[in-house]
């Protein structure tokens, strides 16, 4: 299933006519539409990492999700002297807060431009060499808890730069910046959905996911991160079986997933087709 994410209807409203969603109701929270034929999903999240984060996480409950799935937040960013309406994908995500960061693993072939993207806490004007947004890195905390990095990117439209400040954008052009934008993000979206598919064919982890989960008590969510880290695991060690790294000091399911989550991340990669 793909995922999308956005901050604001005005983003959302061309994604979901393409792909016919309809609003499925919501409790409260967030708005969600479905399409369970296309096997489509949207969320508006509302501005904010912190909004966004929790609208992941919603989704994912709710829709029922699992580690094979795409997630894609779609949005405008700003950035120093890159022209209105520039589609980008993000090929590394800081959150300005916190310093922490991210380096989605860009795995198919794709003519959209890659670009830095810095997450920051509330608007500015003050533009320089990196986009800028307010929502990736909340997206990119929840989503790597339960999806492969592989699966999870951030689309981000510049909407404003220092000769178009943000002050004056409008809704419908906002709208229209994703419009114009929207056979290059539907087909990003297929092609990620073709990548899950491949992934999925890789060698079973459930012997792996069952020896592992023998040692500790998992919960839902600890279940489903720990399936993501496997596919992860096996694209990346292929033949060689995660299980086997681990010894019993490592007790708990964080320990677990932490320990290998730290030496994925200590692997050097070469999927990447970025700058």
């Amino acid at each position: 299933m793909i995922h999308f994410i956005c901050a604001l209807l005005a983003e959302a409203r061309p994604i979901i006519e393409f792909y016919q969603l309809k609003h499925i109701g919501h409790d409260g929270l967030f708005n969600i539409y479905y399409n369970e034929a296309a096997e489509v999903s949207l969320t508006v999240s509302g501005v904010g990492k912190l909004a966004c984060s929790a609208a992941s996480i919603y989704s994912f409950d709710v829709l029922d999700s699992n580690a094979s799935d795409v997630w894609i937040n779609v949005g405008i960013a700003g950035h120093e002297k890159h022209p209105i309406g520039k589609l980008f994908l993000a090929n590394y995500i800081e959150d300005q807060g916190s310093n922490l960061s991210w380096y989605p693993q860009i795995l198919i072939k794709t003519n959209i431009e890659q670009e830095n993207l810095l997450t920051l806490d509330k608007p500015s004007n003050q533009y320089d060499k990196n986009l800028f947004d307010m929502e990736a890195s909340g997206f990119m905390h929840s989503c790597s808890r339960f999806s492969t990095m592989e699966l999870i990117h951030s689309l981000k439209i510049i909407s404003d730069n220092a000769l178009q400040p943000s002050l004056a954008i409008q809704k419908s052009e906002i709208t229209l910046l994703v419009k114009n934008n929207l056979v290059n993000i539907t087909q990003f979206a297929q092609q990620l959905r073709e990548l899950s598919a491949d992934l999925n064919k890789q060698p079973d982890i459930e012997n792996q996911f069952m020896l592992i989960t023998n040692k500790s008590h998992f919960s839902h969510y600890q279940r489903n991160r720990l399936r993501s880290i496997l596919s992860r695991w096996q694209l990346i060690n292929q033949g060689t079986e995660a299980n086997f790294y681990l010894d019993e000091s490592l007790r708990s399911a964080e320990e677990i997933m932490s320990f290998l989550e730290n030496h994925l991340d200590n692997l050097p990669m070469h999927f990447s087709t970025g700058k």
